[in-house]
């Protein structure tokens, strides 16, 4: 399913996916009312480490993975029970910032320094190590750490690179409480976004559940026959009636109207054919005086869905042309399949399809 196929769900069931998105946002503004006003207050202290490389000979795609790793393992070592603590390194600033958060603003600081420090004095640690294997290797060879973040790095030069990373510690000096607009606000957005992703996953399902017939190009492929008509063309009545005799190869004597669905629209579609045969009448009516059968003395059969009453396909056995009558978004593509088959069985001369604007 392609992004204009989606577009086409969306801007069809827009009733449907603007109550579930105002859903999502009505929940969450709930939430975040709840949770800012009403709920506990949130504290946040944050510590940045960054980290120097002098000779750049050590780049920092290689050296801020291994940090990072690094200080994924001290947080996973010294994690508390009520704070939680998450690092992000930026490869631009070669930076991790150290973000502990808690439902108070008790030992936070004290948490999120320890965390910058201890992943500075392993990182550390395990570079000068690294550098000197290099060293007592006094070669070129590629080597490689211990997790595999650093590699094709070798030789005295390598070695110095590594002695040369530093590591400069912003603390963490002041708590930052989450005030209960911001909370809202987030929650509001993240309802929106939950929205629009709940709701597109609904009319997908709905599309695939129905599969319905959604413009001429969908009843054309569908039905492999070509459409006459679509409701709300200028002069309907007379398109239907002249595209009709061109897919026949001339004027029918009886035509048959075959719904797939309700046949509420039949009869409308049957007077405009009427109006339009006997405009043609009015308008031809001194070319045809001297025959004693006009071309547009026209036998209607309004039918019924096939599915409902087997009397349709009698009457489109006996018509000289069959149309399919198709309400678009409201007749599925196995319901205008089957009644093609049926009148098809009936040995009925389909030469076309007409397409109603369908209800969802």
């Amino acid at each position: 399913m392609t992004l204009l196929d989606i577009t086409k769900l969306v801007r069809h069931h827009l009733g449907i996916c603007l109550a579930v998105v105002i859903t999502g946002v009505l929940l969450g503004g709930t939430g975040g009312l709840a949770k800012g006003y009403l709920g506990n207050a949130e504290y946040t202290a944050q510590s940045i480490l960054t980290v120097s490389e002098p000779t750049a000979t050590i780049s920092a795609d290689e050296l801020m993975p291994l940090v990072q790793a690094i200080a994924n393992n001290v947080i996973a070592e010294t994690k508390q029970e009520d704070i939680s603590v998450i690092a992000e390194y930026d490869l631009k600033l070669r930076s991790i910032t150290f973000v502990a958060t808690a439902g108070s603003d008790e030992a936070i600081i004290e948490v999120a320094n320890n965390a910058a420090q201890q992943t500075a004095e392993e990182a550390r640690l395990l570079l000068q190590d690294v550098a000197s294997h290099y060293r007592s290797w006094g070669s070129e060879d590629l080597a490689q750490s211990e997790n595999g973040a650093i590699s094709e790095i070798g030789g005295t030069d390598k070695a110095s690179a590594l002695e040369s990373v530093s590591f400069t510690i912003n603390d963490a000096s002041q708590v930052a409480t989450n005030s209960g607009g911001s909370v809202l606000i987030k929650y509001i957005l993240v309802g929106f976004f939950i929205g629009c992703f709940v709701a597109i996953c609904l009319v997908i399902a709905i599309d695939l559940v129905k599969a319905p017939i959604k413009d001429q190009e969908d009843a054309e492929a569908c039905l492999g026959i070509p459409v006459l008509a679509e409701e709300g063309d200028d002069d309907f009545g007379l398109r239907l009636w002249v595209n009709m005799q061109f897919a026949l190869g001339r004027s029918p004597r009886s035509i048959c109207l075959a719904p797939v669905g309700v046949a509420d629209e039949v009869e409308e579609i049957r007077s405009a054919l009427n109006e339009a045969i006997s405009r043609m009448r009015v308008q031809f009516n001194s070319e045809e005086t001297c025959n004693s059968e006009s071309r547009y003395d026209v036998v209607l059969h309004p039918g019924m869905p096939v599915a409902e009453d087997i009397g349709t396909a009698v009457f489109a056995r006996e018509s000289d042309a069959t149309a399919i009558i198709v309400a678009l978004w409201r007749d599925s593509k196995r319901q205008i399949q089957d009644t093609l088959r049926e009148l098809r069985l009936a040995d009925a001369n389909v030469v076309g399809v007409i397409l109603l604007k369908g209800a969802s």
